[in-house]
């Protein structure tokens, strides 16, 4: 069984962290909702022990930056409180040590700001949101920044465009980590097309 480590930060997107933690979840489930055997285990970090997403809903991170399992896959949404938490350097500690273990890197929207600061775009083909391709070009002038593509994986780093794209990146990773049938049963599951 593969880990999720899905970080959490005031003021983070609710579907941009929700879209793929629920992809990751539910990977494995057949068509009557009975899983095969769950081939991933999903979890939340943070800083802190109480988040709030941009509208305001609490959120309690299961695991602290410092104490949670091994991460086989990272997950790093974005929101409207990413200037904020990429200037944290306990957070981005954590990213650049955890990504150089992880089997593959996720980022949704604007975490792509994340990765940039913690420096695992550089020379790198990525993207982001719509509204914030410019400055992600402007933090990491190495990147190569590709829009309007909905996810770009390079290496072991995939970048989905927004929340949306988030899912379907997710969908994308369970491909190819588990093979493409596994992928379409999720997505029939969820009723994603």
């Amino acid at each position: 069984m593969r880990t999720v480590a899905v970080l959490l930060f005031n003021q983070v997107d609710l579907l941009a962290f929700s879209g793929p933690a629920e992809v990751f979840r539910l990977a494995g489930v057949n068509t009557v909702g009975l899983f095969y055997e769950p081939p991933f285990q999903v979890f939340t970090v943070g800083a802190i022990k109480s988040v709030r997403t941009g509208k305001g809903l609490r959120l309690l991170p299961a695991y602290h930056l410092n104490n949670h399992p091994r991460a086989d896959l990272l997950v790093i949404p974005g929101g409207v409180g990413i200037q904020r938490i990429m200037r944290n350097q306990a957070v981005l500690h954590w990213l650049h040590s955890r990504a150089q273990q992880a089997e593959m890197v996720l980022s949704v929207s604007t975490g792509a700001f994340i990765l940039g600061q913690a420096g695992l775009l550089n020379y790198h083909r990525a993207t982001t949101h719509q509204f914030f391709v410019q400055e992600l070009a402007q933090l990491v002038p190495t990147a190569t920044i590709e829009y309007p593509a909905r996810f770009v994986e390079h290496g072991r780093i995939v970048t989905a465009a927004g929340a949306a794209a988030g899912i379907e990146a997710s969908l994308h990773i369970v491909g190819k980590l588990l093979g493409e049938p596994v992928a379409a049963a999720t997505a029939a599951y969820l009723q994603y097309r």
